[in-house]
């Protein structure tokens, strides 16, 4: 069963997750319609049972899809220094990713394994023996001629 709440870190900043909730994080790479998941799991609840991370939850995981890249509102910073007539004034627009989370794994739960082909030959065979390694190649030191007196 999967878990109802979840905190999860995420580009520095820890955010409260349930399943279905739409979260604005800064920008993570990827397209709208992208799946991403979060390892960084710090707490999980599943219905009257709490897991607390020593940093972080064992095998926790929240998935989530990106909905869109956008760019925040517009803030302005005005600065005045009195008595000098000077003022400057600027703007800032902050990049952002929009998720929906999709599920949050708890630490119990394991990813469906691929089915194996019976049919596929044996990966390993008897009788070879791995390569050896090479050793580094040597580095010789460039002399320094002798200072003149």
């Amino acid at each position: 069963m999967p878990a109802s709440l979840a905190i999860f870190e995420a580009s520095g900043h820890q955010f409260r997750a349930t399943p279905g909730a739409k979260i604005q994080l800064e920008k993570l790479p990827g397209e709208p319609g992208e799946k991403v998941s979060f390892n960084e799991v710090l707490l999980l609840v599943e219905k009257e049972e709490t897991q607390i991370g020593q940093p972080f939850v064992e095998g926790a995981r929240v998935e989530a899809k990106i909905l869109k890249q956008d760019r925040d509102a517009k803030i302005t910073i005005w600065k005045r220094i009195p008595k000098k007539r000077n003022s400057s004034k600027r703007g800032h627009r902050q990049f952002y990713t929009e998720i929906e989370v999709t599920k949050i794994v708890s630490a119990g739960e394991k990813k469906a394994a691929p089915a194996k082909d019976s049919s596929a030959p044996a990966a390993k065979e008897e009788g070879k023996k791995p390569a050896a390694k090479k050793a580094p190649a040597k580095t010789t030191a460039v002399k320094k001629p002798a200072a003149k007196k």
